[in-house]
């Protein structure tokens, strides 16, 4: 049985190069071609569908995945694979986490797009190349971000005044605090960062990179 593929994509010329290569299968029917998403939903309910080849904007913003759920609703069997000029981490993250198979760099070429088609309708599919490098920074990116999260403002200005040097009595009148106050934040700090005094959690808190801003920005304000 052939593999019944709609096709969405903006890009007319690409469109009708994409609908020639299928042609030339035995193993593929394209049952539709459209240019919008809007176009798509008003026909996807009326044709028979195994894989939806979507070309996603570049700057495609997170909302607009959303359609991607309303496909899986209508028919959860259905693979929707997402092509893409762009090699952007956050698009490959929000094709996958709102429920397509599969994310293609587009200049990947016909021959890889269609290999990826029937690897999804196999149920064989794995991360293309194209964006397993853009997954990993995304991943990298959600990590770092995470981090920075750990400590909170006041927890980084007081392991930054520790990596300066700055004693108790200095941080005190810095931050303006009692030393009971900094005693607790130290055993937050020590907690979080899984260390054993305020020298450690500060070495640990640089190479971590969760002080770069708040020295920064006491550099500036002794400018």
């Amino acid at each position: 049985m052939k593999i019944r593929v709609l096709l969405i994509d903006e890009d007319a010329e690409w469109r009708e190069h994409t609908k020639g290569y299928m042609e030339q299968t035995d193993d593929m029917w394209l049952v539709g071609a459209v240019a919008t998403l809007q176009a798509a939903m008003a026909v996807f309910s009326h044709l028979d569908v195994d894989v939806v080849l979507w070309s996603a904007p570049c700057q495609g913003k997170e909302e607009q995945f959303d359609w991607i759920q309303e496909i899986l609703e209508q028919k959860a069997d259905v693979k929707v694979i997402v092509l893409s000029d762009s090699r952007e981490g956050k698009s490959v993250w929000n094709s996958l986490l709102y429920g397509a198979t599969n994310y293609v760099v587009k200049d990947s070429g016909h021959e890889e797009i269609l290999e990826v088609i029937r690897e999804a309708a196999r149920e064989r599919a794995s991360i293309h190349f194209s964006a397993a490098a853009a997954l990993r920074s995304e991943f990298s990116r959600l990590l770092k971000e995470r981090t920075q999260k750990m400590l909170t403002p006041q927890e980084k200005k007081l392991l930054a005044y520790v990596y300066l040097g700055k004693n108790t009595s200095e941080i005190q009148e810095l931050l303006r605090i009692e030393e009971h106050s900094i005693s607790n934040y130290i055993t937050s700090i020590n907690r979080k960062l899984r260390t054993r005094n305020r020298k450690e959690a500060a070495h640990k808190a640089m190479r971590k990179q969760l002080l770069d801003d708040c020295l920064k920005a006491l550099q500036n304000s002794c400018m």
